[in-house]
């Protein structure tokens, strides 16, 4: 039986040993690709369809999870369907629910939508056609369909203070996506280490409570850092959790404690490192601005982290 691949509207028709990447080619498809050897992972496609272990050999758990594979590598033996680059872009609606202070700079926008996503993807909000901020989700997929943004509020900041300003509860909203990597996935019993900067706490929140209910045993650490301690937040919220959760373990630095209880004044490189002096064996998770990640990612690295264990989600400014 000739397999078929589904892609772009179209049936592709595999011949015998052809692998999708040629197939695809062949028919006159733009695919990226480089060495058509699964080392540079250049024709990554996605899809919901089974495929061939050898289409996925040398990606993350994460990635295979979410249907990643290696276009060069795949030879399946039945038809499977590609998403197009476009399915993380369509747009769909979300009722306003609330819209909470957490701390003098962040508020937690709550949404209402019929949405499929993984706990510590995040999602693009909608301001209008031709203006989105990309915000990662704090909550877990349930049944009562409400997720959960923290949104940091700027002075200045159009986006920021629309959401605080003029959006009011039972206002509808375009969001799209899932996008992302950073999830909880693994060994239930492996130590974990989440480290958050500001609303970075937002992902690293839903990978928690994502773990916990999956029953993750092993020691988990979650450090959420800020430069000034009125920028923290969840703190009760966290530490009640651990005290429900003996696995679980919670820090709060800032370089600014303005003496606020629970929290340490330090600088949060300084003090994970002498915190955690090895982080061999530990899957590792880092939110926050692109270079709190770069350098604890190089940390983590260098303490011993296998850096497939070390998961991120980036954030980037926008100027605001």
């Amino acid at each position: 039986m000739t397999a078929i691949v589904h892609y772009q509207s179209t049936a592709v028709p595999l011949d015998h040993g052809e692998t999708v990447l040629d197939a695809l080619l062949r028919s006159g498809f733009d695919i990226p690709h480089g060495c058509k050897a699964g080392a540079c992972h250049a024709c990554m496609l996605q899809s919901e369809s089974e495929l061939p272990a050898t289409a996925q050999a040398g990606l993350k758990e994460n990635q295979k999870s979410l249907g990643y594979f290696l276009a060069c590598q795949c030879k399946p033996a039945e038809a499977i369907t590609i998403a197009g680059a476009a399915e993380a872009t369509k747009r769909s609606s979300a009722e306003v629910i609330s819209i909470q202070s957490l701390s003098k700079s962040v508020v937690r926008l709550q949404l209402k939508a019929d949405f499929k996503y993984i706990a510590g993807q995040y999602i693009n909000l909608w301001k209008d056609p031709l203006t989105c901020r990309s915000y990662s989700l704090a909550s877990i997929p349930t049944e009562d369909n409400i997720l959960e943004l923290h949104i940091k509020i700027f002075e200045h900041g159009v986006f920021g203070q629309w959401i605080e300003n003029d959006l009011r509860p039972g206002d509808k909203v375009d969001i799209s996506g899932p996008m992302g990597e950073c999830f909880y996935s693994g060994d239930k019993s492996s130590p974990l280490l989440m480290l958050a900067m500001g609303t970075g706490l937002a992902p690293i929140y839903g990978i928690l409570q994502d773990a916990l209910v999956k029953g993750h045993v092993g020691k988990i650490n979650i450090v959420a850092a800020a430069r000034d301690a009125n920028d923290l937040y969840y703190l009760d919220l966290l530490s009640n959790m651990a005290k429900f959760n003996p696995q679980l373990n919670t820090h709060f630095v800032a370089q600014c404690s303005d003496g606020r209880e629970n929290v340490t004044e330090a600088d949060v490189y300084s003090y994970v490192k002498a915190e955690f002096s090895s982080t061999k064996g530990y899957r590792v998770y880092l939110c926050g601005g692109e270079n709190f990640v770069k350098k604890m990612k190089r940390q983590a690295f260098l303490a011993g982290a296998n850096m497939p264990d070390i998961y991120a989600d980036v954030f980037l400014a926008f100027g605001e």
